[in-house]
């Protein structure tokens, strides 16, 4: 099914002419239509539509030569089913909606295959990205390539099945809470949430008061994702943010790195402490300078934003219920989904206030780093929890405070617009566990020179070991 390659040198094959496109979409194929039985990471798989995406490329190629190909062309990738794509039937992880067939591809979408990728289909995620693992109630949980018993994360759990388990090199991801950071930390992955508005703002938060949600990637390798963003940078560039432009590798400045163990809801999980402890001594090895620092929030900050979550699924509910009246059954709703649209209904009146506060909240993020450079932080509190754990046919008053205690590092940087971004830093019984990198806005390319420091002094597994295209003919019991 061909060698397995990052999605740099993927591109570098086909420009180079040692594969064509058609070649490196057909492996893609070969190895999802092996592995995705087991792991379960697309809802809606494209092969001939990918296939077809493919030929044209080559033809292309053919015709006209590489000098003007974007940068990540022929790259196989995916789509997560958060984001339209024209023509694919869309669900948004709900049994609620059915039958719904976009007509338009969304901006995100637009900005992503303006780079080249090729898309094999839609990723699965958890009903309207809601819930941080991804076990849809209409279908098979995505498991852990890891260890199948195991979430995938969520909301981007889909995309970093696959990517884990070695289908394709990078794949689309969002993140309005945590959604591309979670997944990426307990699949062993990369995976950068960007400052707002660095990327083409989905269109599903125009007009919201706390624009919280962003469109990128998850990756195996930091190259990867600092190429996509270089490439996503060519297509739409935000000038009123500093240039990413191609980060190659560690910069020779040093930093100082603010340490943070703890949140401000439970302590973090003894394996995880030591995941962040080994990073900061690796930095510190480095170079770096490294200390101890305290969040400034309580836990009023995550009340607020679950209350501004929960504002997101009362909207959501009545949107479409109103744009997709035929394709859409409130009824059918998770529980989750439903207890958090009842949750902001049963609080209107206290909603103004919370995003006052949410929207200040930038202001103290900002004053940690007038002594340091970076953050370094969990980006979970809990290590990888078995699948059911988190399933969203619980009600909200028995979930939510168990979410947010285990998120309580990840929706900062959505409450404040800042980027950060997850790298692997050590395992627990076989899982991976993730660090996050987090900096002012602006401030991706200190967080990539970092990753890449990171990765050269402490290199991860690049593909789950647990599932492999010979092992995927396995059952899972």
């Amino acid at each position: 099914m061909g060698e397995l390659r990052d999605a740099v040198a993927s591109a570098a094959a086909v420009r180079d002419g040692s594969r064509t496109v058609r070649g490196l979409v057909d492996d893609a194929i070969a190895r999802a239509e092996a592995v995705d039985p087991v792991v379960h990471g697309f809802v809606v798989p494209t092969p001939e539509a990918a296939r077809a995406a493919a030929d044209a490329l080559d033809q292309r190629i053919a015709a006209r030569g590489v000098d003007d190909l974007p940068a990540l062309a022929g790259v196989p990738s995916a789509v997560k089913d958060l984001s339209d794509v024209a023509g694919v039937p869309s669900r948004y992880g709900s049994r609620a909606v059915t039958g719904h067939v976009p007509t338009a591809n969304g901006r995100e979408v637009d900005q992503l295959l303006a780079t080249g990728l090729v898309s094999l289909g839609k990723t699965a995620t958890p009903e309207f990205g809601f819930v941080p693992t991804t076990e849809p109630l209409f279908g098979d949980p995505t498991r852990n390539p890891w260890n199948l018993d195991h979430s995938s994360g969520g909301s981007s759990g889909g995309a970093a099945a696959v990517v884990a388990a070695g289908v394709v090199p990078i794949a689309h991801a969002t993140d309005g809470g945590g959604s591309i950071r979670i997944p990426a930390a307990i699949n062993g992955l990369v995976g950068l949430k960007p400052t707002v508005d660095r990327h083409l703002r989905m269109a599903k938060m125009d007009h919201l008061p706390v624009p919280i949600s962003v469109s990128s990637v998850v990756t195996r390798t930091v190259r990867d994702t600092a190429a996509f963003l270089a490439a996503a940078e060519r297509h739409h560039r935000n000038t009123d943010l500093p240039a990413i432009g191609s980060v190659l590798g560690p910069a020779e400045r040093r930093v100082r790195v603010g340490v943070v163990v703890n949140g401000p809801n439970v302590a973090t999980a003894a394996p995880v402490v030591a995941a962040v402890g080994a990073t900061a001594d690796r930095l510190a090895d480095l170079g770096h300078a490294v200390v101890d620092v305290d969040l400034p929030f309580d836990d009023r900050l995550g009340d607020d934003f679950i209350l501004y979550w929960a504002t997101l699924a009362l909207l959501t509910r009545t949107t479409l219920g109103r744009s997709l009246p035929d394709h859409f059954v409130a009824a059918d709703l998770d529980p989750f989904t439903a207890g958090l649209a009842e949750h902001a209904r049963a609080n209107l009146a206290r909603i103004p206030l919370a995003v006052r506060r949410l929207r200040r909240t930038d202001r103290d993020y900002r004053a940690m780093f007038t002594d340091v450079d970076v953050l370094l932080t969990p980006v979970l509190a809990v290590t990888t929890p078995p699948l059911g754990e988190w399933r969203p046919d619980q009600s909200f008053d028995d979930l939510a405070p168990r979410l947010m205690d285990a998120v309580q590092f990840t929706p900062i940087q959505n409450i404040t617009g800042a980027p950060a971004i997850a790298v692997p830093a050590g395992q627990h019984e076989g899982l991976p566990i993730g660090i996050q990198l987090a900096g002012l806005h602006g401030d991706e390319r200190t967080l990539l020179e970092l990753a890449y420091a990171l990765e050269a002094v402490a290199p991860w597994p690049l593909v789950a070991p647990s599932v492999t295209v010979e092992s995927a003919a396995d059952p899972v019991e």
